[in-house]
């Protein structure tokens, strides 16, 4: 009975070793908007919600510690960090405070550059 218990407990162990664990992402392939596009605001207000952008590979998956640059293109606004880095899903968020110049149109843009391929989004 000692026998089959350890053969059993030996295979069962055996089935749930999987050393290979989750795939690593590639190369990026895309950012993407995932929060606070399209907000509206008061001049001179930070918008309610933080703007944030997911580094994706051609797979789906989320690049983790990708260095993330934004800038305000127009409108004179500001944003809370210039740079930062992605999170263990490939998300990045920001706070961006509008600028004060009504009838101005805002935008805020987002960059980063793959080490592996040296391609920039």
């Amino acid at each position: 009975m000692r026998f089959t218990l350890v053969l059993l407990v030996l295979l069962f162990a055996a089935a749930c070793d999987d050393s290979s664990g989750p795939e690593s992402p590639g190369p990026a392939d895309a950012i993407l908007k995932i929060q606070g596009d399209g907000q509206t605001g008061g001049a001179g207000e930070p918008l309610q919600e933080l703007i944030g952008i997911r580094i994706a590979d051609a797979g789906g998956r989320g690049i983790p510690n990708r260095i993330i640059e934004y800038a305000v293109t127009s409108g004179e606004g500001t944003l809370l960090a210039g740079t930062s880095t992605t999170d263990s899903k490939g998300e990045s968020r920001n706070q961006w405070t509008l600028g004060t110049r009504l009838g101005v149109a805002q935008s805020v843009s987002v960059r980063t550059l793959d080490p592996t391929s040296g391609r920039e989004f």
